[in-house]
């Protein structure tokens, strides 16, 4: 990652990183290029109310407190688009990495970049499928070249419609080594091969926090299995929490600590994947 920073740095260009910082901040809106998640977004609140439907059932067993916590609904709704942004974003910085991979392979060999784009976009559209979303934007790419447009033009387009700073630090590099004229397929190949290396290590940082999700996962579960179980085989020992107005008082107090330490593990498992 410091070598990138160098690399950034060194270039005769201003305000690069900010950009690719601010674009990374936007992706979950630019990610709507690759995917149409309005479809998504019935489904994603089906399965919200029906976590809080959950939730207001084992607190409280009443349908007006499933009412009551309708609201939150549209929190674990948030917090489903976040996550499947995030997931997305991953999928998108490996495909991204597999297509600079192509696009490398073939300037190495000869191919000049115009032409190097089209066998990125034949590679991609074999290990992908014609209909991935990264195999579509380099389509989109050959067939701007086709239309005369400069290939820069066409990086600089890729990294505004996917938002990944990765993809636009490159832009930038490969414009200014166009433009200065360069080694081409030496700087060209160095900025890519830095670039696959930092998507390569996040990827592995990903892999690594999937284990803690999945524990973190697991102690979510917990306490509600715990409440599943006993009414399944103690009908008659959690009565009394659901009658009176004490007995509610600690079922509102005991949500109200799980919901809590649900935020709390959801910002700690944030807090790694920055870092």
């Amino acid at each position: 990652m410091r070598k990138i920073r160098d690399v950034s740095n060194s270039l005769p260009f201003t305000g690069g990183k900010q950009r690719a910082e601010k674009k990374d901040s936007s992706a979950a809106e630019s990610l709507q290029t690759f995917e149409k998640l309005s479809r998504e977004r019935p489904l994603r609140l089906l399965k919200a109310l029906g976590f809080e439907a959950l939730l207001a059932w084992l607190f409280f067993r009443s349908f007006w407190a499933i009412l009551f916590l309708s609201p939150l609904a549209f929190v674990f709704a948030d917090r489903l688009k976040t996550a499947e942004e995030g997931k997305r974003r991953e999928e998108l910085r490996k495909a991204y990495a597999d297509g600079l991979d192509a696009f490398c392979t073939a300037l190495k060999a000869g191919y000049a970049p115009e032409n190097a784009i089209g066998y990125a976009a034949r590679e991609l559209s074999l290990l992908y499928g014609k209909e991935a979303p990264i195999a579509a934007e380099y389509s989109r790419m050959e067939q701007g070249i086709h239309m005369r447009q400069t290939p820069e033009a066409q990086f600089a387009t890729l990294a505004e419609r996917c938002g990944l700073p990765e993809a636009s630090l490159f832009a930038e590099v490969f414009a200014v080594v166009r433009k200065s004229g360069g080694n081409l397929v030496s700087i060209v190949e160095e900025t890519g091969s830095l670039l696959r290396d930092h998507i390569h290590t996040r990827q592995e940082i990903q892999t690594a926090l999937r284990a803690r999700e999945m524990e973190q996962n697991m102690m979510k579960a917990a306490p509600l299995l715990m409440l599943v179980y006993l009414m399944l085989f103690s009908p008659g020992y959690l009565d009394v929490l659901y009658e009176g107005l004490m007995g509610r008082a600690v079922m509102s107090v005991c949500l109200t600590l799980y919901l809590v330490a649900w935020h709390l593990a959801d910002k700690v498992l944030e807090a790694e994947q920055v870092a």
